[in-house]
């Protein structure tokens, strides 16, 4: 069984490095049409104009607040939810600004559609933390529109501050609270709520939560150096790659791996706790498997061009030795602790 093994370990990492960049890569978006992109990218600005001027209400500032503030996520807020509740908590009678921007978002999010976006939701964000807190009592708010471009690619966007049309740095976050129209980075607006870890953790073996005979290797805890999202979009939306091959046939085995904790993960440099019995965790059973596994973090972009960014990968291989309870391994701007229960 070693010898059998082991040839197929060979053959294996004969391969690998050629194709590990392509299996790590995002899934391909469908072609989309540049007539609805553009006119996408229309209508979110038109959006972004309109709100500019009717968050110059305070009314309407002071919904968006409480709304923001009551949000599963803690910096997002679903345009036409939002738009609902000002019609029903003090702007009854201001019905008509309110009901235009609701039939922009009803069309842009039909566009949305038609894009073939993977979440087609208009959302506001308030991205800096600190203009969170300066909603309320600022006399100016500007009202930003997300690119749509590569990320990497963009230096500055629009905005907008009460219908005058304006340029902002990417680079860093203006003083003056602002608000990011974009389309939505998730299917859920619901949050994780992974547990932070104050100190780095140790590889002492555990007593394993996943109990039995099964043979899986996930991850317990991760931290990020550097989550690839800049200013204007807020908190990342990180996911996983979980890349196997299996036998007989060296089998490519590649998994996206989205789970509620990790729209939790949010802060640079802070260790957080996934549990140990998440969706990361795969069987790698050397009767079925090769003993080698890549985990990959990935961070999501609205979706509007489906350049997502590699935060990170870490590779694991085993053979001719144990390999059990917790390893931590670096690998780009992340830092993972696995656990393995053979």
């Amino acid at each position: 069984m070693y010898r059998r093994m082991s040839c197929h370990l060979v053959r294996f990492l004969g391969v690998v490095a050629g194709v590990a960049l392509l299996a790590g890569g995002p899934l391909a978006t469908p072609v989309r049409a540049d007539r609805n992109m553009a006119q996408l990218a229309n209508d979110l600005d038109a959006i972004a104009s309109q709100l500019s001027s009717l968050v110059m209400d305070n009314r309407f500032r002071v919904s968006l607040s409480k709304q923001i503030k009551e949000s599963p996520r803690r910096d997002v807020s679903a345009l036409r939810d939002l738009v609902g509740f000002a019609l029903t908590n003090g702007m009854e009678n201001d019905s008509g600004r309110l009901l235009t921007i609701a039939a922009r978002v009803e069309q842009c999010e039909a566009n949305m559609k038609l894009c073939a976006l993977p979440n087609p939701r208009v959302e506001v964000k308030v991205p800096v933390a600190a203009h969170r807190e300066l909603l309320n009592d600022s006399d100016q708010v500007y009202v930003a529109v997300a690119p749509l471009e590569e990320e990497s690619e963009v230096k500055s966007i629009t905005a907008y501050s009460n219908g005058k049309r304006i340029s902002l740095s990417v680079a860093e976050p203006p003083k003056i609270p602002t608000l990011v129209v974009l389309p939505a980075e998730t299917a859920s607006e619901e949050p994780g709520i992974p547990t932070k870890i104050n100190a780095d953790p140790n590889d002492d073996e555990p007593e394993s939560a996943l109990g039995g005979n099964d043979d899986r290797v996930g991850i317990v805890r991760l931290l990020i150096t550097d989550d690839h999202e800049s200013w204007v979009c807020g908190d990342p939306e990180i996911y996983l790659r979980v890349i196997r091959w299996q036998l007989p046939n060296c089998r490519l085995i590649n998994e996206r791996v989205s789970f509620g904790a990790l729209n939790g993960v949010n802060d640079e440099d802070v260790w957080y706790y996934l549990n140990d019995q998440n969706p990361s965790y795969k069987y790698v059973d050397t009767a079925g498997y090769i003993p080698y596994i890549q985990f990959q973090v990935w961070e999501s972009d609205s979706g509007a061009h489906g350049g997502d960014d590699h935060v990170g990968t870490i590779t694991l291989q085993w053979t001719g030795q144990s390999f059990t309870g917790y390893t931590t391994r670096s690998g780009g701007d992340a830092r993972i602790q696995t656990d393995r229960d053979p």
